[in-house]
Formats: structure tokens, sequence, C-alpha cells
């Protein structure tokens, strides 16, 4: 019974996946509350290994580099509030950094009336589980921006100032500064002012994105311009896909220059209805007439005139005693109500197939590297076209445009423009897209072709029957 005891104790320290971590009730929780009661100085290596492990579905706390994770674990400390308690008070000086484990906190702010002057409290925001807060005073030194009142009974982390000073504004700070330092050395704001950016750190921020998170969701509409530190991010235009019977045929302008005739005469069989019996000649004739030159065009417009009048002198279908039925009068109101009915349902229809049939699709066209801009083209003149930018793992710096445009002089504004790239049109994109696709498909059909002809090779007749050939 002791052994059992035993090993059933190794196994709990040494076995990482712990069932209990993933049902509805959280045995964890109070194993956290017990390590981070502990004080820093008597955190043990093992403690702050189990504080990282039992944070890890805490999203605030896993954007952080994991050595900054590390430096938390340390010093973090556990509090729980009831509801209705005030935890920042506006205009008073910052103590403490705060990561919200459990409950809803509503964030207050004091603003004035502007037609009676009076000061009044409104509710500009709420924190739940996994947001922060009480940064902002902590790294701009200044009084509390707004109000944090628990709405339900609150558990926090607890990050105090000398700590927070430590870990997180000392190296942001200095982050800051190779972040200028970066903007500096590229082309377009060497003769910007960049040491005013650090005053504006709502306006000026570096941030890292993950693979595949969406940076810029619609260039025109973005307020940033994007630099990219480090890793790449790849630019994607949507384009709405056309069925392929619907798309306009388009001819090479050099060969509708060399021979008009023969595309107008590639016009005409493109748009060429499916031909009846009989009239298989009259079509050959004119195709033959447009290549050689020998139709006038007044002959065809009489030929068509000449059908016009033709089916204009064509007799109604409908029969005389069912156009003379007394039943028809009375019936006739509802059924042109019935068929009007019908045509509406049938438009409705016929726009929503329409609809359906064009379809948007994603395409990439560039990637962005180190030292690689987005966003500059806006600043000079409308893009024709909507981009994206998304990350493939990229650490990025954000300048809002208003500040840039704001303090960029004559002199930078020239280099912009003469730095910004002009990206392909829709249209463009479209047809790019559809030779790649008959690229790919040519050389899956050519692969299909050779296995297929090996494996004929591969096959020997026995008997008048084919049998592969059997290893000797």
């Amino acid at each position: 019974m002791e052994m059992y005891l035993h090993v059933q104790d190794t196994f709990n320290h040494l076995l990482t996946f712990n069932k209990n971590s993933y049902g509805k009730v959280e045995p964890l929780k109070e194993k956290l509350k017990t390590l981070l009661s502990v004080s820093k100085q008597h955190r043990t290596r093992q403690d702050v290994q189990t504080i990282m492990g039992l944070m890890r579905d805490n999203l605030s706390f896993q954007d952080y580099p994991v050595h900054i994770q590390i430096k938390l674990a340390r010093c973090m400390q556990y509090q729980s509030y009831e509801a209705r308690r005030v935890i920042l008070k506006q205009g008073h000086p910052p103590l403490a950094f705060y990561i919200m484990l459990s409950g809803v906190a509503i964030v207050n702010a004091r603003d004035v009336n502007p037609k009676t002057g009076h000061t009044f409290v409104k509710t500009v925001g709420q924190l739940v589980a996994g947001d922060t807060f009480g940064e902002i005073a902590l790294i701009e030194s200044c009084p509390r921006t707004a109000s944090v009142v628990c709405k339900t009974t609150c558990e926090f982390l607890v990050v105090q100032k000398h700590d927070f000073d430590e870990v997180i504004k000392a190296p942001l700070l200095k982050e800051r500064e190779d972040h200028i330092d970066f903007c500096k050395s590229l082309p377009f704001l060497k003769d910007f002012p960049c040491d005013m950016l650090r005053h504006y750190p709502k306006e000026f921020f570096f941030q890292y994105f993950k693979e595949d998170d969406i940076i810029i969701r619609h260039s025109v509409l973005s307020k940033y311009i994007v630099i990219v530190k480090s890793g790449k991010c790849k630019l994607v235009s949507d384009f709405t896909e056309v069925p392929s019977d619907k798309r306009r045929v388009v001819f090479d302008p050099d060969l509708e220059e060399a021979f008009p005739l023969y595309t107008t005469m590639l016009r005409v069989k493109s748009r060429a209805p499916v031909p009846k019996s009989g009239s298989t000649d009259s079509i050959s004739r004119i195709q033959i007439g447009l290549l050689t030159g020998t139709v006038d065009n007044t002959v065809l417009a009489a030929k068509a005139e000449k059908s016009n009048m033709k089916l204009a002198r064509r007799p109604s279908t409908v029969s005389l005693a069912k156009r003379g039925s007394i039943s028809n009068l009375f019936n006739k109101p509802n059924m042109e109500r019935k068929n009007s009915m019908e045509q509406k349902l049938n438009s409705k229809e016929i726009k929503k197939k329409s609809s359906d049939d064009n379809c948007t699709t994603l395409a990439q066209i560039s990637q962005l590297k180190t030292g690689d801009v987005f966003g500059l083209e806006s600043l000079v003149s409308k893009p024709s076209t909507t981009l994206s930018l998304v990350s493939e793992g990229a650490e990025c710096i954000l300048i809002s445009k208003r500040l840039f445009l704001s303090e960029a002089s004559i002199k930078v504004l020239r280099i912009v423009n003469d730095l910004v790239q002009n990206y392909p049109c829709h249209s463009y994109i479209r047809d790019q897209v559809d030779c790649y696709r008959k690229w790919v498909q040519y050389k899956h059909d050519i692969e299909e072709e050779v296995l297929t002809s090996h494996r004929q090779k591969d096959r020997v007749w026995v008997g008048g029957v084919p049998a592969l050939k059997c290893a000797s």
C-alpha cells in the first residue's frame, strides 16, 4: 500500500496531462491562489514553473515573451474583491497593474456636458477575464485616466508599481528607443522628426502579430502606416470571380490590329447561338464572308430586319376556343395577377442565382519583409485596389497617418510620393489567378499523361488479356 501511494505521488508530480484541467470545475485555481500568496522572496523555481503552467490559458499573460512571463510569475500577487468595490479611482496616482482572472468590472470616466458645463460620470467600457488595465498611467507616469468598479466578484493578478517598472516599463522604454532608431534608418523617415514620436504612445507603438493575424483589414480605411521590423507579412486582395460562361471574350490587341476580320469572326462565333438543322451553311457563309471581307454590313442588317418581320407575322398559338371562352373573361384578372407574381418570383430567383454565382476569392499579390512599409499609397491618392495585410509572424511598428501628415514636411511628402508602389487592379489580379490555375491544371494533365503511359508500358499481354509484369 505504501508503495502504491509513493508511485501515485510520483505520477502526480511528473505527469504533464491532468484531466482535471479540462473539466468544468477548476480545482487548480486554489493551487494558484496558494502559490501566489507566497512572497516573491520565498518562491522557488518549481513554484514559478507551476504558476506559468496554470496561467497557460490566460491570453493576456501568454502575450508576453517567455522571459517576461518568468519575471511576472515571480512577483505577481493574488487579490479578490466583492461587487461594487472600487479598484481604481480617476485622478489618483498609479500604484499597480492588474490582470483579470475572473468576474466582470466596468470602466467609468468623468465628462463635461457641453451645454450646461456640469460634470457627470459615464461608463466607457467593460472588463472580463483575460483583460488587463492600469498600465497606461504607470508607463506615462500620470494620474489614473478612468475608474474601475467591480460589477461582480472579481479576482485579479496584481503587479506592484516597483515590480512593473523593473519588469515591463524599463524594457518597453528601451524597446521604444530602438524602434525610433529603426525608423530613422528608413528612407522616407530620414527627414522626419522621429524624436517626437516618443511623446505619442497611442499613435506610435510596436506590436507582434502571430501567423495569420490580420493587421490591416481594409487598406483604404486604415488609420496607420505599418512598418515591418522583423518577420514577414503578405498582401492579400479580394476579387469577385465571374463564371466562365459569363466572361466577355478578350482578344489580344496586337492580334486584333493585325487581323481585324479574323477577330470579328471569332466574336460572332463565340456569341452565335446553337444553330438549328439546315442553318449551319448560312452561318458558315457569314463567317467566311467576314473573314474575306465579301459580306457587307448593310446585307447583314437587311437579313436581320427580314427575320424580325417574319417573327412579327407569326400567328398566335392560343386557340380560338380558349380565347373566346366566357370563363377566361372572369379568370383573366386572376391569371394576370398569377403571371405577374410568377414573373416577380422568377426575377428574384434569377437575381439571387446571379449573385450566388459570383464568389469572392482571396489572392496574395506581394510579400513584405524587414524594412518594408504599407499604407503610404493612401496618403498620396485613393488606391484602386482594396488590400489586406496579413501577418506571417511579424513584429510591426505602427504610426498614425494623422500624426505623420501633421508633422511631415514637403520634402518628406515628396520622398513618399516617389516611394509609393502601385498595386494591380482587380481585373488584372483575376486574369493572373486564371492563368495560374490553367498552368496548374496543365501540369496536372501532363503528369497524368506521363503516369498513364508508364502504366501501359508496364503491362504485358498474356493470352490476349493485359496483365501486370511479374517480377522474375
